[in-house]
């Protein structure tokens, strides 16, 4: 019989334990949305539906590049830097205008050569505009070059304010890239997740088809084999059972005939032994020879006739024919019975010829009235002895008597015959023994081959089997065997139908996947046709969920893609008019940087990087974001990073650190002309001063010579006092005081028209005249100290008189002298006057003095 062979066992399950449906897988596997069914057994369906791209912090994407302004006092002020996202600007027209200064500088900045003193002085004596116009060459040199630096420093504020918007919008990018990033990997967990349940449903799918038999080359132990293999086993068996069955039979009725013959030997050897064994206390004749128990019955018999009832003998021919009438009867008894025990030798015979067929041991039929022992003599014949009983003769029990004791004498004789080799009951008995033996054989074998056909069928069904121990079946008779053997016959049965209740499995198909966290597939199912049909729906489900989870791979891939698409293009249509504003931005910060002699700054902008896919379609995470959606943007982002505008900012630096240098340079060229300028005034004012010196005494001298114009001598100590005081300034030139004639033309004017005593109001007045000041000049000295009207100072009180009678006597000193023909004094006090005015203006100081009039 073939035997059926085990799977490898991976998983324990008892055969009969009832399993829960699913509830361990759904419990443990949370993404579930349903069940797809086939047949009677159904699998968890994995939910990909709940594709979401997180889109946190496109709300955030804020106009990093606005308009950068700055101060005078700080250089570098507030950066107008983000706005909501809700109000993202949809032009950037203007939006560079904040860059300060004009990004030019009218005027040279190249520092003037001074020329030597001498040169100097000579041409700002014959012009007197000269140090003045050196002076505003120098501050027009100088105030180019302090716009060209504010310019710089306004540039450089810009260009900072620029690189912290660049560094702004590099950590805004960095924000979403993280953000793309966190989407991303969810994308390819997601995606992961689901290769991990296909390649799961897929190794489920491959055990299952193992299992069937219907995949890899271990078909012949599949389940579909076993229930082949099971069905046509079960046939054979049947068949086989029965044969066993009439065996068993046919060696029942051959051990009963080995009886019968070994009770027939028994009865033919006490037959024997009761019909020709003599006995030495049976004797016939006193002191005759033994004889055999059935000759002394008989002999007894016949000796009873001749007995009288009173105890004599009589020996008469009635008594004569009685006693052999007697032992005729009872012979035909004895040999009724010895007949009856005799047949033995022709069934030994006959059974010693048969052969270690177990089906030919059947035996011949029995007559109801073969005597196997002194009991079947005794129902046979019991009643036709007694009838030969009489009062003195107990016939019946001599002669049952005698038999029971040859029998048991012949009991013992025939256990040796039985057991010794070549004899007819012991070559009966051993064709018995090799017959049952074979047969029993064949039959251990056969339930050996069931045990392992169930364990073949379990270890299919269930990956695990621990087969039946024979023992206490094989150990017994034949008979109790087949009681195991037909019992296992059922369980095969009922494992195969699924009728019987033993007969439910607990399947359990296991799981690796651990991404996802599933659980194995249980069901339950009856018999190996039941579970072939189970495993068959389980085939089917795992089929459509491979089908559908790499349809929903698809579908997911697309829309994450499109999510990804989407937010990249969220981000370009935000940072398209940040791109064109510092496109402008640059476009003004180069031209002005142009204007200003600096070289410009040169960017590349980003080119187009497309995204790139995985072996499955899906987008990977792009290595540089900034790349990738700068070369998308219209205008394409210019390629910035903090450190983008150092080159720039340094050749701001160096034509900056030149400024500086012209800077110091015309503030020493300023410097040297100022100088030169107050070595030139002191010359000029000395020769001025010692001219108008010379002046004042040609008026004095004129004036002397015609006295008789005057009735006052003493007009002429005014020029004299004059004439010592510009000599004392000439010494002093740097007392700048501004000088005054009006106190000259009064006191002329006074002293000719005979009016007033100029040396009354000069012996008030004091030094005050002495010091140059006309009376004109003291009069404003008294009217701006309140005492215009004289107040308690005699020397205003003379003043204000005198300059009364000035005011009323018409012209001047000069005009009335040059009226009167008598002297050209006047042309001298007009030349005098017009010298001191052109003094005032050179050198006067306007705070203190009156200009020359």
């Amino acid at each position: 019989m073939k035997r059926i062979r085990q799977v490898a066992a991976y998983v324990a399950v008892p055969l009969g334990l009832v399993a829960v449906l699913d509830s361990g897988w759904q419990s443990a596997f949370a993404q579930t949305t349903g069940t797809s069914t086939a047949g009677t057994t159904s699998i968890p369906q994995f939910n990909t539906n709940s594709v979401q791209f997180s889109a946190q912090g496109l709300a955030n994407i804020a106009n990093v590049f606005g308009s950068c302004v700055s101060s005078a006092a700080s250089g570098l002020g507030s950066i107008v830097s983000t706005t909501s996202s809700s109000s993202l600007p949809s032009s950037i027209a203007g939006a560079a205008s904040g860059l300060l200064g004009s990004g030019s500088c009218s005027g040279s900045d190249q520092v003037p050569q001074n020329n030597d003193n001498g040169e100097a002085c000579t041409m700002a004596r014959n012009n007197p505009s000269y140090f003045t116009n050196m002076i505003n060459q120098g501050q027009q040199v100088q105030s180019t070059i302090n716009c060209k630096l504010k310019e710089f420093s306004a540039l450089q504020s810009q260009m900072q304010c620029m690189q912290t918007q660049a560094n702004g919008l590099q950590s805004q990018i960095q924000a979403l890239s993280q953000n793309l990033q966190t989407n991303i990997t969810k994308q390819e967990t997601d995606v992961a997740t689901i290769d991990a349940v296909v390649t799961d449903r897929t190794q489920q799918q491959q055990q299952v088809q193992s299992r069937l038999g219907t995949a890899g080359s271990n078909g012949s132990s599949g389940l579909l084999g076993v229930q082949a293999q099971l069905s046509q086993e079960l046939s054979q068996w049947t068949t086989a059972i029965q044969q066993q069955q009439a065996a068993v039979t046919g060696f029942q009725q051959a051990r009963l005939q080995l009886q019968t013959s070994v009770n027939q030997r028994t009865m033919q050897l006490t037959s024997q032994c009761f019909s020709s064994t003599p006995n030495p206390a049976f004797q016939c004749a006193p002191n005759g020879p033994p004889v055999s128990a059935q000759a002394y019955a008989l002999c007894r018999v016949g000796q009873n006739q001749f007995l009288t009832a009173t105890g004599t003998i009589s020996n008469t021919s009635t008594s004569q024919a009685a006693s052999q009438a007697a032992q005729q009867g009872l012979q035909a008894v004895l040999s009724s019975i010895l007949s009856d025990t005799a047949t033995f030798q022709g069934q030994v015979t006959a059974m010693s010829a048969t052969q270690s067929d177990p089906n030919s041991l059947v035996a011949p039929q029995e007559s109801t009235d073969i005597i196997s022992s002194p009991n079947d003599i005794e129902t046979l014949f019991g009643s036709q002895l007694m009838s030969f009983n009489t009062s003195r003769l107990n016939v019946h029990d001599f002669i049952m008597s005698q038999f029971r004791n040859c029998y048991n004498s012949e009991v013992n004789a025939v256990n040796v015959e039985e057991t010794t080799p070549g004899s007819a009951l012991y070559n009966q008995a051993q064709a018995i023994k090799t017959s049952e033996a074979a047969a029993k054989a064949t039959v251990d074998q056969e339930l050996q081959d069931m045990v392992n056909a169930e364990a073949g069928a379990q270890a299919a069904l269930t990956l695990t089997s621990t087969p039946k121990a024979t023992a206490q079946c094989t150990s017994a008779t034949l008979e109790n065997e087949m009681s195991c053997i037909t019992s296992e016959q059922a369980i095969l049965r009922g494992l195969l139908t699924g009728n019987t209740t033993n007969s439910q499995m607990t399947i359990t198909i296991p799981s690796n996947d651990t991404m996802a966290g599933s659980s194995p597939i249980s069901f339950t199912c009856n018999g190996i046709n039941g579970c072939v049909t189970a495993y068959e729906a389980v085939n089917q489900n795992l089929t459509n969920e491979i089908n559908r989870l790499g349809s929903e791979k698809k579908s997911y891939i697309t829309q994450a893609n499109a999510q990804t698409q989407n937010y990249l293009n969220t981000i370009e249509n935000a940072l398209s008019p940040q791109s064109q504003n510092i496109q402008t931005m640059m476009q003004n910060l180069n031209s002005k940087l142009a204007g200003l002699g600096v070289a410009p700054i040169n960017m590349q902008t980003y080119s187009s990087t497309p995204l790139t896919k995985d072996s499955d379609g899906l987008y990977q995470m792009p290595s540089d974001l900034l790349a990738t959606v700068g070369g998308a943007l219209t205008p394409p982002l210019l390629q910035l990073s903090g450190n983008d505008f150092t080159s720039g900012l340094g050749s701001i630096a160096n034509s900056e650190q030149q400024e500086q240098s012209n800077s110091g340079q015309i503030a020493s060229y300023l410097q040297g002309i100022q100088a030169e300028q107050a070595q030139c005034q002191d010359m000029n004012q000395q020769n001025m001063l010692s001219s108008l010196g010379s002046q004042a005494g040609n008026i004095n001298n004129c004036v002397t010579q015609d006295m008789s114009l005057c009735s006052d001598s003493v007009l002429s100590s005014d020029f004299s006092s004059l004439n010592n005081y510009l000599q004392q300034q000439a010494n002093n030139p740097n007392a700048n005081n501004s000088f005054s004639s009006s106190g000259l033309d009064s006191g002329i004017q006074l002293n000719c028209s005979g009016s007033g005593n100029l040396s009354t109001v000069q012996a008030a007045c004091g030094s005050r005249l002495s010091n140059g000041l006309g009376v004109q000049k003291i009069a404003t000295g008294c009217d701006s100290s309140g005492g215009g009207g004289g107040g308690g100072d005699q020397c205003c009180q003379l003043v204000a008189q005198y300059n009364q009678s000035v005011a009323s006597s018409g012209a001047g000193l000069g005009q009335g002298m040059a009226n009167s023909g008598t002297m050209n004094c006047g042309s001298l006090v007009t030349s005098f006057k017009n010298h001191m005015q052109q003094y005032n203006n050179q050198y006067g100081d306007s705070s203190s003095g009156d200009s020359a009039q």
